[in-house]
């Protein structure tokens, strides 16, 4: 039993990264009908589909959408470019420190409440051995605790198997305006004064929040020597207290 649970554990990531892997591909597919199909809708335009930004929650589906403001060609804008590419480890620790900031309060509140219900149904079963209700509610708690921790660390681990896989290079511009997208379709600007324009600096990485679902992970290997202070520079500036430094 124990083989075949895993062996099902296994299929699961496999069909996971497969997933991720075509991402890219489905992602621009999709950007560009969206264009085609909408050519007169001005909320199109104030959107961005990029590949290179990390889900946090594969399974809780959304559009590929990131809010972002299209640069007219008269005010384009010019930043310190960052070519970077991403290791499966720097992948884990980027969306794990992601994950905590946004999903693990609220699955450690969950799990609190599904723990005081596993005791309810306990004391329901020593007072009624034969409660049916009971005997399926107490293991249902179980397992949707179980769930709730293992789903983000499933999607973690998927994730940084598919951008291996992938092995992509990508492009990233930071100015003094907040974060340059250079898309098919023109420059977008993630503006630092969105309020879910976050900035998380870890020892070796920059996480860069851009919505409740979406992150970049800039490594700083891959950021000039001589131009990380800047970078440095105008992420604190641009962001003030949505900067945090994690030593870790």
């Amino acid at each position: 039993m124990s083989q075949q649970n895993g062996k099902l554990q296994e299929d699961m990531v496999s069909e996971e990264v497969e997933t991720k892997a075509s991402e890219v591909s489905t992602e621009e597919k999709t950007a560009a009908e969206a264009l085609e199909s909408n050519d007169g809708e001005a909320v199109r335009e104030e959107k961005v589909v990029t590949a290179q930004g990390l889900d946090a929650e594969q399974y809780d589906v959304s559009k590929p959408w990131i809010d972002g403001e299209k640069v007219e060609e008269e005010d384009e804008l010019h930043g310190i470019e960052i070519k970077y590419d991403l290791a499966g480890e720097e992948v884990k620790k980027a969306l794990k420190v992601f994950q905590k900031k946004t999903i693990f309060k609220k699955n450690l509140i969950y799990t609190a409440v599904l723990v005081i219900l596993f005791i309810l149904y306990l004391q329901m079963l020593f007072k009624d051995p034969t409660s049916m209700v009971a005997k399926i509610l107490a293991p249902l708690c179980v397992v949707v605790i179980a769930f709730i921790w293992y789903l983000p660390a499933r999607h973690i681990k998927a994730t940084a198997q598919a951008v291996e896989l992938n092995n992509d290079t990508f492009r990233i511009e930071i100015c003094s305006e907040g974060i340059l997208l250079n898309e098919k379709n023109g420059q977008y600007l993630i503006s630092y004064n969105k309020p879910t324009t976050k900035c998380i600096e870890l020892k070796d990485i920059f996480v860069i929040c851009v919505s409740q679902k979406q992150v970049f992970a800039i490594p700083k290997r891959c950021v000039p020597a001589n131009q990380l202070d800047e970078v440095k520079r105008l992420l604190k500036e641009g962001l003030r207290d949505k900067y945090e430094v994690i030593d870790q």
